[in-house]
């Protein structure tokens, strides 16, 4: 899921062979981090939206004794630097995520970019930050692990397998924010192939043990979109979302 798979597929015949599937808020975000230099998006055929997971997780480190959003916020204003968060890359949607934490908040905040998520948890353990954003599914199988508390979900509502943790929305800390994965096809798909395909992805969504592994262990949420309320979706999300993005580029 990255510039060259996006790239062959593009190149690609449209005869319903090669698919890809993809968390495409990110061409998104490549697009405006200049990875690409066109919206793919609009180029590509969506064919099916299949399942979806907040997309950012806020955590603490567990005996921090910050195990709520507020004694987070109470001990950051305690601190000349304010608060500290770290997450898996630089600019573009986390980054501007912890602005509108900070914000929100109403604290001073520093945002500390790593390579990964896998480095930014190990700053968290090692108290390098005082909270960790990174995606629901790495987030809640660490609070389930004892590692850390969680703190904040970017979900609509609060999340049914973490009923516990309360959503951004009910903080006031930032946007509501879901991560759609989607199956696209190359550009000039017919419309019956692409009918045809959605249909067998909507049926493929109903296997029990597809489902329980997806939602049980993976903290997804399974469930078919046709490809138009895809795109759609993706249009408008680069709408709201695109400016600033483009703004933060910009000032890098």
């Amino acid at each position: 899921m990255d510039f060259f798979d996006s790239e062959e597929l593009r190149r690609s015949a449209p005869d319903g062979q090669t698919l890809m599937l993809m968390p495409a808020l990110a061409w998104v975000g490549f697009f405006y981090s200049r990875t690409f230099d066109s919206k793919v998006w609009e180029e590509l055929t969506p064919v099916a939206g299949t399942a979806e997971t907040p997309y950012n997780f806020l955590a603490s480190r567990a005996g921090s004794g910050q195990d709520s959003w507020a004694k987070v916020v109470a001990a950051a204003r305690a601190r000349p630097e304010g608060l500290r968060i770290g997450g898996p890359s630089a600019g573009g949607i986390i980054e501007l995520t912890a602005q509108d934490i900070f914000r929100g908040a109403g604290v001073p905040g520093i945002y500390a970019p790593f390579q990964g998520s896998a480095p930014a948890h190990a700053a968290l353990l090692g108290g390098t930050v005082d909270v960790q954003i990174l995606p629901f599914g790495d987030g809640i199988g660490q609070v389930r692990s004892g590692a850390t508390h969680g703190l904040a979900v970017s979900a609509p509502a609060r999340h049914p397998r973490a009923p516990e943790i309360p959503t951004f929305q009910e903080l006031g800390i930032g946007a509501t924010l879901m991560n759609t994965f989607s199956v696209w096809a190359p550009p000039g798909l017919p419309q019956d192939g692409a009918t045809r395909l959605a249909e067998a992805f909507q049926a493929a969504l109903r296997d029990a043990e597809f489902r329980t592994f997806m939602e049980d262990r993976q903290g997804f949420t399974v469930g078919f979109r046709p490809g138009a309320a895809v795109r759609e979706e993706l249009l408008a999300f680069d709408r709201d979302w695109g400016p600033r993005l483009a703004a933060s580029a910009r000032a890098t």
